[in-house]
């Protein structure tokens, strides 16, 4: 995002092919940041907040955090 003057340092995206819940481990984001979420399509998550606006994105946490993710569901994280 640098090109373009966004300040997100890295993208991460999971997905969930199978039926039931994944825990995933989150890597570092990098020094100084923090996992936020732009958008999970899973179940609980439908509705008009689903992708979050550019800068209301919901803090999920640094490096080594964990997150489960739904069945046939994909996350998408921006660090900041």
């Amino acid at each position: 995002g640098t090109e373009f003057g966004d300040s997100a340092s890295a993208l991460y995206v999971a997905y969930n092919g199978w039926s039931g819940d994944v825990d995933f481990t989150l890597p570092s984001p990098g020094s100084g940041k923090q996992w936020y979420r732009v958008t999970d399509t899973g179940n609980w998550a439908e509705g008009s907040g689903q992708v979050a606006l550019p800068g209301s994105e919901t803090l999920i946490g640094g490096g080594g955090a964990g997150y489960r993710l739904g069945g046939r569901s994909t996350l998408v994280l921006i660090a900041t």
